[in-house]
């Protein structure tokens, strides 16, 4: 959907990933300090300082319960966006809930323990300007950083995936026997290298055989379909999940979801989420929570797979009874 109403999606995905979450939490905490130093002389609460012990106390406490208080929306930020499409009305939203959850941790800090008082007035004329800082605070560095590795991209992905490791193989993720010349005999899945591939891909096809190719339109990866589980998002990098010999295997390309879903028009593998495709054919049970609804594939390692609500209705429309 390109509507706002329903929430445009988040073009540059490492906003989401986690270890550019901790980064903003970095640049967030260098940057207030000489902010505060700055806004000090000006500020009427004047706790707010580091010109004597007390001051500096009181200022290193609430720059820990801030810090905590940031690193707690992160991690739920983190773990929601596994269940829900985070979309940019939405991200932009749970931004300015961190503004204000800060601001009113300032109020109330100042308030009840600084100065001991129970004085709503006091919080009508503190929230405010604690309202502001809070978002010049958060909201300069982040901006900063976004635009930063919107122009010079950074790889975010967890270190695990970058690598490939394979949790259920001795085998490297990415290792896998050279396209066949013959016979749809040969391993369900394996990666595909060399020059050989173009004159081997017709044939390939012929068997329900699918094709995976790179940014580049390089060829990396061919797959039976019938051993495709589903595709995950991951910033600049796809991966798929397919069964090789009854234990689940992944393969990691650096390709768009966009791109991914493109070639496989036509296939029983669809998008279910803005971070997942899933094979339709693998699914043996639609669970409905309270909030969310969540595919069941027919293999047990295989974790819930969520669909977003922008497909609920089709999944729910096309495999229910």
């Amino acid at each position: 959907m390109n509507h706002w109403s329903h929430g445009k999606e988040i073009q540059h995905k490492f906003i989401l990933e986690r270890n550019f979450m901790f980064l903003t939490l970095v640049a967030i905490l260098f940057f207030s300090i000489p902010f505060l130093y700055l806004y000090a002389p000006f500020a009427k609460e004047q706790w707010l300082s580091l010109t004597n012990q007390k001051s500096v106390v009181t200022t290193v406490a609430f720059y820990l319960i801030t810090i905590a208080v940031l690193l707690i929306c992160r991690l739920v930020l983190n773990g929601l966006k596994e269940k829900f499409e985070i979309n940019r009305l939405k991200y932009v939203l749970w931004g300015l809930a961190e503004v204000l959850l800060v601001a009113l941790c300032y109020c109330f800090y100042t308030i009840y323990l600084v100065y001991g008082q129970d004085n709503m007035q006091m919080m009508v004329d503190i929230l405010p300007r604690a309202a502001i800082c809070s978002l010049l605070i958060i909201g300069i560095p982040q901006t900063a950083l976004i635009v930063y590795f919107t122009y010079h991209p950074h790889d975010f992905t967890p270190r695990v995936l970058r690598e490939g490791v394979d949790f259920t193989s001795d085998a490297p993720a990415n290792a896998g026997p050279a396209l066949p010349n013959a016979a749809p005999a040969q391993p369900q899945s394996f990666q595909t290298v060399g020059g050989a591939v173009a004159d081997a891909a017709e044939e390939i096809n012929m068997h329900h055989f699918v094709n995976f190719s790179d940014y580049a339109g390089k060829l990396r990866f061919t797959a039976d379909i019938e051993s495709l589980y589903y595709i995950e998002s991951h910033d600049n990098y796809v991966i798929i999940y397919y069964d090789k010999g009854g234990v689940i295997n992944f393969y990691m390309l650096r390709a768009s979801t966009g791109s991914i879903e493109e070639s496989l028009a036509g296939t029983p593998i669809v998008r279910c989420h803005r971070s997942y495709l899933v094979n339709g054919t693998k699914i043996k049970a639609i669970r409905r929570e309270k909030t969310s609804i969540l595919l069941e594939l027919d293999h047990d390692s295989v974790k819930p797979i969520p669909v977003s609500q922008t497909y609920a209705e089709y999944f729910v429309g096309n495999y229910s009874v």
